[in-house]
């Protein structure tokens, strides 16, 4: 093909309308078959090098490239191998051809009555208040839940976990800390007696499916399309703020909407507030109900500290 390029490069040009300019050279000779093999003549090589034109110009146009499992959309990133092209910015979650898709997780369908929870304390009066807006909001828009540091975030998200379950939709709990999976699936077991919850994370990957499903946010790749309902604890912490391959795999495995459990919401999550995509509940009390201490700083001379 290559030969017969040279040949025709100053007497017959191929021009055809919308191809790419200076890319005939390049999408030629990616065409994996010898002249053999298609049987070229002057008569038939040309349609066939714009058939397989147009399959190629999907990879040379890098605005139309998009990685299938972080949403990754820059150019810089993909690279050609033996097989095809795939996404390097994910590439630590293992390599996916662009032409493939994500071999996610089989879920099976919720377990009748695991939607039933017992607390052995009642929410207070201004927990009670925001769980109900929770339990309304989320199911037309995303939902921040910023709430102090023992608050009862967890507590105050059970019943729009159980309207999820209760209507056969999957739900998962997604953490940035190993740790905290396991001791949070623990927690919520004593919660949702009946249903059956499982923690997915470094050491605890044998078992992926449960009615309601704790990981680490790294482990979502698994689960690409999967959950109606995502609730993300600490989103500005590390490592999910910042980390674009995270927020693109989050992105992926929910089809519904997201509740953003945090104390400290960063500028990301402010401006969706602001743009009026997400939904803004804050509670600055603790379940005791007392106003929470203020530091205060005292400066004196250095002199007094001897004394």
């Amino acid at each position: 093909i290559h030969t017969l390029l040279q040949r025709r490069k100053n007497t017959d040009k191929i021009k055809r309308p919308n191809a790419l300019p200076g890319k005939e050279s390049s999408l030629i000779m990616s065409v994996n078959y010898s002249v053999q093999e298609i049987g070229f003549t002057s008569q038939n090589y040309q349609p066939f090098l714009w058939k397989r034109m147009s399959l190629r110009e999907y990879y040379c146009r890098g605005e139309m490239m998009k990685c299938p499992r972080c949403g990754n959309a820059q150019k810089s990133y993909f690279y050609k191998g033996s097989h095809g092209y795939y996404c390097r910015k994910c590439i630590g979650f293992g390599r996916l051809l662009l032409e493939e898709e994500e071999m996610a997780v089989k879920l099976e369908d919720i377990h009748a009555d695991c939607s039933e929870y017992t607390m052995q304390y009642p929410l207070t009066k201004f927990q009670e208040v925001v769980s109900k807006e929770c339990q309304m909001h989320i199911r037309t828009q995303d939902v921040l839940l910023e709430c102090v540091c023992g608050a009862g975030k967890t507590e105050m998200v059970l019943a729009s976990i159980a309207d999820a379950l209760n209507e056969n939709r999957k739900v998962c709990f997604a953490i940035a800390r190993r740790q905290v999976v396991l001791e949070l699936s623990e927690r919520l077991q004593t919660y949702f007696t009946k249903a059956k919850i499982i923690a997915v994370c470094g050491g605890h990957t044998d078992e992926l499916d449960g009615d309601l499903i704790v990981c680490t946010t790294h482990q979502l790749y698994r689960y690409q399309g999967q959950f109606s309902l995502l609730i993300l604890d600490e989103p500005d912490a590390f490592p999910y703020r910042g980390d674009e391959v995270l927020h693109g795999i989050a992105q992926h495995a929910c089809i519904g909407h997201v509740i953003y459990l945090t104390a400290t919401p960063d500028s990301y999550l402010l401006s969706k507030v602001k743009e009026g995509t997400m939904r803004h509940i804050v509670l600055n009390k603790r379940p005791h109900g007392h106003d929470l201490p203020v530091p205060r700083l005292f400066i004196y001379p250095s002199i007094i500290l001897f004394y």
